[in-house]
């Protein structure tokens, strides 16, 4: 378990709302008690003192270091001889987790547009990581494999990852299921290449008149260049439109 002990309300906040976001064991002590005997590791203020055992890490930082200090007080727990996973749930705002030894280092839930740097950062953390990314979304999923073709990507079958979260929003829904893909055994990746099915072309070009200013419909060939990667929505209609093809 992860104790709390800081006389500094900003840094007890901002630690305790990260620790909870995670789902990380954890309990608050004032600096004067003695730790309780289950204590894992020690987060506290870069100036105050903590009565805590010699085998305890106590770990000191400002409310500008947040995620760090947790990293390092989850990491005394982690077997560090176990391998880094990085789960993404791709789809248009995926989830990102970094898990190790069963322990969730780090969510997040971006726009599709940042989680091949999101997903590179991360993996660039770490010497051993390796990327499982879920198999569920495959127009989105096939944009993300040629993104991070130079990197080591496994496919994991992602069904029933995503939890129905009552009250909640999909965003956290998203961020449980990259927990979930990253826990799960995965496939080598044979081929980043694809040809998009009649459903996925018909679904982007839905899409393309829905998000563009005067109701174009992008034609077969550009929709199926977007469902394969090789041009964004944007960039197809931009092209639809300097060609001077009707909407």
């Amino acid at each position: 378990m992860i104790v709390v002990a800081t006389a500094d309300f900003e840094l007890a906040h901002d630690l305790l709302a990260a620790l909870r976001e995670r789902s990380i064991p954890m309990q608050v002590a004032r600096l004067e008690d003695p730790v309780p005997p289950e204590t894992t590791a020690v987060l506290t203020g870069v100036d105050e003192r903590v009565d805590a055992p010699a085998a305890v890490p106590v770990i000191r930082g400002d409310a500008s270091q947040i995620r760090g200090m947790i990293d390092r007080a989850v990491q005394s727990e982690v077997d560090p001889s176990a391998p880094v996973v990085i789960g993404v749930d791709p789809g248009r705002m995926p989830g990102i987790a970094v898990v190790r030894g069963g322990q969730t280092l780090a969510v997040s839930v971006v726009e599709a547009t940042e989680a091949p740097r999101v997903i590179r950062r991360e993996y660039q953390r770490y010497d051993d990581a390796v990327i499982k990314l879920g198999d569920g979304a495959r127009v989105e999923g096939g944009r993300l494999l040629r993104a991070l073709e130079d990197l080591p990507v496994q496919l994991v079958d992602e069904t029933g990852t995503t939890p129905h979260v009552a009250g909640g929003t999909r965003a956290m829904g998203d961020a449980v299921a990259a927990v979930n893909i990253a826990n799960r055994p995965g496939r080598p990746v044979d081929d980043v290449d694809f040809e998009p099915t009649a459903g996925e072309i018909r679904q982007i070009k839905v899409r393309s008149r829905q998000v563009s200013s005067d109701d174009r419909t992008l034609d077969g060939e550009r929709a199926a260049a977007v469902a394969r990667g090789e041009l964004t929505l944007a960039e197809a209609l931009d092209d639809h439109r300097k060609a001077g093809e009707s909407s």
